[in-house]
């Protein structure tokens, strides 16, 4: 149908607003790890721990949010670019 492609979009583009919302906090999360180990006396495999964890999550945020451009961009008729063909497992 014509209009699933508009819906498609129109998902893509809020789940986008939420992933970048959620980019944001691993963000602060992560700055505030890394001021929590500059503190004395703090535990640092604990941070340490939580900034892996971070680590991580912004990774499957930015490969989510990649796939998502790639979607759109073949939703819009537009052929994805060399580096947009990596495959993900």
């Amino acid at each position: 149908m014509p209009g699933d492609e508009f819906g498609r979009l129109v998902r893509l583009v809020r789940e986008n607003e939420r992933l970048h919302a959620e980019l944001e906090a691993v963000r602060v999360r992560t700055n505030r790890a890394w001021a929590y180990l500059s503190e004395p006396g703090c535990n640092a495999a604990l941070a340490m721990a939580q900034l892996d964890r971070l680590r991580l999550r912004r990774s499957a945020l930015l490969a989510h949010l990649r796939a998502n451009r790639i979607e759109a961009r073949e939703l819009l008729g537009g052929r994805p670019t060399a580096d947009e063909r990596v495959e993900l497992n």
